[in-house]
């Protein structure tokens, strides 16, 4: 016997409307040997005779009134490649399952929801209150948690992901659909919708019935938010819901009245059924804060003074520069690759998102005691992906902080935009964020390959950062698009008060290493002439400029400034290749070691010397050329430095003025112990995060 391709779970409790719906599923456009049908009856007995009708119904019955265990038992029974789900009250319109399961087997989400519209509405609060999340025709959004979900009366999933997820949660009598949509974002996966999906539902016939959902939706979302205040960082939530609506029917009113008078009651049943929603959603959020014992509902002064001292904003020592060149003591930690823009160079692109999943804030906390307990790191970026999306961002840095790892955030910095985002980093102990702005205008916008108005919310997020006084650098990856933007984007970072710019080369790594031909690559000697200006433009403005995986050669008379995997060691604002690939070596090795480090970095990378560099007096101590870019371009462009062979990669960066942080400076804390036990000594074996596993790989030899 053949699997079908989708099974549908009805959950159902002592409602006869369920036959009206299975006639409905009986009609589908969809192959009758493509689909089954699970009617589960929890906590009544009227259905039995539905087992097998039509020849695609199962029947099964638990005592136990609870959609979440009813879907878990129709889970459990399933065959199915995908699980729809629907409600009693509702009438799946032919199309619905063909749609559904064709938008689930695109392979880019593990859930998504349709489109719902009324069924023949008769009464007043029927024709003229919202429905089911007003249609679900945009994905929905809870205080509980910033993931998308969609509703049970129109969603499907990958039955595989949402196993492996844990299915619904039985004690959440409402809303475990939404959790399930949790559970699935937190594991990597993407929730998306089907348009053409449709589900017709009645909705409430009463005043009273529209009062009691909303007032039931409401009760467990506190539940929802008391289950994921951890991961959410949340010490409160002030729900703007109700508010809103009842503004909303108050702004409606002249309108109304208007209505009213030419004998139209529409309108003003509208607005009255609002402020029910708004009264329902109200007295549900206090009866669940009392019920939960939540902070749901006001913000108070009291929940914002319950952090720790390692997370206020003390004041921040002025830095010094010099040319003092030490072995850097910074860590990185990939939280994982999920992104909400499409940079069109990112390293990322050709991952699959399976692979994008959330680092557990367990598992972040024990690799941020070992880089500072075992490898003696001072500083950690957290990488993405972008890792401002991660639930438990503000508990990562705070911790960080905590234990005397100065946290960096890379990130676009959009959601940096908003004032309240900012300033939780800033009380959360951030060191400072490392801000990737790759164009100004609409290039970046480009660049992102989505959002909307991106340049003008990262300079928001920047005047943000400024004010708060929260430090911030800028990366610019190099590419044809912004060449001619390279100089404006260092007047910008002189302008906004960024501390440092770093260019980087764009190099085909990890996925992109498939690729020969890309058509945003650009060549060295294209870019020279605009980085060369733009490096003046920060050395005028006292930002400091450096040059990421650039041939030194490339640009004579800056090399100062120019950083290929044997000059990454010195420079305290890149990472450590001992805690990196978390070799084992306690503490910090000598500039031996990471000499030969930087060798295995060289061939893990695919760097090679091109003809010229054999006579070339730097070629112990720089990268050549990527093997992608000389078999695209050649080694024309290499110029040889005449002389000795330099021995020492500090030859050139040593006449460059470095910032340089003092250990007063906030978050310096404690000093490594340099600790050697067994369980620090152990390897990290950091595996959710999917395709981040990569980006530590050891290279050979190390």
């Amino acid at each position: 016997m053949t699997d079908p391709l989708a099974s549908v779970v009805v959950a159902v409790r002592a409602d006869a409307r369920v036959r009206r719906l299975l006639a409905s599923l009986a009609s589908q456009t969809a192959p009758r040997g493509s689909y089954e049908v699970i009617v589960v009856e929890n906590g009544s007995a009227d259905l039995a005779d539905t087992d097998g009708a039509d020849g695609i119904t199962r029947y099964a019955r638990l005592e136990r009134a609870s959609s979440g265990a009813a879907r878990n038992a129709g889970l459990g029974l399933a065959r199915g490649q995908f699980l729809l789900l629907t409600d009693a009250d509702c009438v799946a319109r032919p199309g619905w399952i063909e749609h559904l399961t064709a938008r689930l087997a695109a392979g880019d989400v593990a859930a998504a929801g349709g489109t719902i519209v009324k069924h023949q509405p008769g009464t007043r609060a029927q024709r003229h209150a919202i429905t089911v999340v007003d249609g679900q025709r945009s994905l929905s959004y809870l205080p509980a948690l910033h993931l998308p979900y969609v509703a049970g009366a129109n969603a499907g999933f990958v039955t595989s992901a949402l196993r492996e997820a844990g299915g619904f949660d039985e004690e959440l009598l409402s809303g475990n659909d939404v959790d399930a949509c949790y559970r699935l974002g937190l594991r990597g996966h993407r929730v998306g919708l089907a348009p053409d999906a449709v589900i017709e539902h009645e909705d409430r016939a009463t005043v009273t019935a529209h009062f009691r959902r909303f007032y039931t939706y409401a009760v467990y979302q506190v539940l929802l938010y008391a289950k994921y205040k951890h991961l959410s960082g949340k010490r409160y939530v002030l729900d703007a819901y109700p508010l809103r609506r009842a503004l909303q029917a108050a702004a409606s009113a002249p309108g109304c009245t208007a209505h009213l008078l030419r004998g139209d009651p529409g309108p003003a049943s509208a607005a009255a059924l609002q402020l029910i929603e708004a009264a329902g959603v109200l007295c549900g959020d206090i009866s669940g804060a009392i019920r939960f014992r939540q902070p749901y509902l006001l913000r108070t002064c009291h929940h914002r003074q319950e952090r720790s001292p390692a997370v206020s904003m003390p004041d921040r020592p002025p830095l010094v520069k010099s040319r003092e060149r030490h072995l850097t003591r910074r860590g990185v930690l990939w939280l994982g690759l999920r992104c909400d823009v499409r940079c069109k160079f990112c390293y990322d692109e050709h991952v699959p998102a399976v692979q994008k999943g959330w680092l557990s804030l367990e598992d972040a906390i024990r690799a941020l005691d070992k880089f500072r307990s075992y490898y003696g790191n001072e500083f950690v970026d957290f990488m993405g992906g972008e890792p401002t999306l991660h639930p438990a961002i503000l508990d990562i840095t705070a911790h960080a902080a905590s234990i005397g790892l100065r946290p960096t955030v890379i990130t676009h910095g959009m959601h940096l935009a908003r004032p309240e985002q900012a300033a939780a980093f800033a009380q959360g102990g951030i060191h400072d964020f490392l801000v990737s702005v790759h164009g100004t205008g609409e290039t970046a916008r480009a660049i992102h390959g989505r959002g909307r108005d991106n340049a003008a919310r990262q300079e928001q997020a920047l005047d943000n950062l400024r004010a708060l006084g929260v430090p911030f650098r800028f990366n610019v990856t190099m590419i044809r698009d912004n060449l001619t933007e390279l100089e404006a984007i260092a007047a910008l970072a002189a302008s906004k008060g960024a501390r440092v710019v770093n260019f980087l080369t764009f190099n085909p790594y990890f996925e992109w290493e498939r690729d020969v031909e890309i058509s945003f690559q650009a060549r060295h000697s294209d870019i020279a002439p605009h980085l060369m200006r733009a490096i003046d433009i920060c050395t005028a403005a006292g930002v400091e400029a450096n040059v990421r995986y650039f041939p030194p050669c490339q640009l004579p008379g800056y090399e100062q400034h120019v950083y290929t995997g044997y000059q990454l060691p010195y420079d305290p604002h890149e990472w450590d290749y001992n805690s990196w690939y978390d070799t084992g070596y306690p503490g910090q090795p000598g500039e031996d070691w990471y000499y030969r480090a930087s060798g295995r970095q060289r061939e893990r990378h695919d760097y090679h010397e091109v003809s010229a560099c054999g006579g070339c007096a730097l070629r112990d101590v720089c990268d050549g050329f990527h093997a992608q870019y000389a078999a695209r371009w050649g080694g024309s462009e290499a110029i040889p430095y005449p002389g000795p062979p330099v021995a020492d990669p500090r030859h050139f960066i040593r006449h460059q003025d470095k910032y340089q942080y003092p250990p007063g400076e906030p978050g310096s804390g404690p000093g490594p112990s340099a600790s050697s036990s067994t369980e620090l000594a152990a390897p990290l074996g950091l595996t959710a995060s999917g395709g981040a596993v990569a980006r530590r790989k050891l290279p050979a030899g190390q």
